[in-house]
């Protein structure tokens, strides 16, 4: 039996934390991603944060960006993701939410 997915899950919850946590703080949107990205232990989940920093950099759009790994995030976090970028006003709450049902699914507080 595998850890894999459920390590995958704990590194997007703590990934998205981070995220919502710095963009909270005021760091700028750029800064964070990289920031995150380069204290992600998943090779996935890292360069998912990747795509969303070469994008934003190149201000394309992001909302669907965790769709094309599907299969590492789930439905709920790539739904909250493209709220958030569509209201980037909501963006830092909409990653601590995905953090949030993470960590709840985990049993992690």
């Amino acid at each position: 039996m595998s850890t894999r997915p459920t390590q995958t899950k704990q590194e997007i919850a703590v990934a998205f934390e981070k995220l919502g946590l710095l963009l909270q703080s005021g760091v700028p949107f750029l800064q964070a991603v990289r920031t995150v990205e380069a204290e992600c232990r998943d090779k996935i989940v890292a360069k998912a944060l990747g795509d969303i920093h070469a994008l934003a950099e190149q201000k394309k759009d992001i909302a669907g960006v965790l769709a094309k790994y599907e299969k590492t995030f789930p439905q709920s976090v790539q739904l909250l993701w493209r709220v958030g970028n569509l209201a980037p006003a909501q963006l830092e709450a909409c990653c601590l939410r995905i953090a949030a049902i993470l960590k709840t699914e985990l049993g992690m507080r």
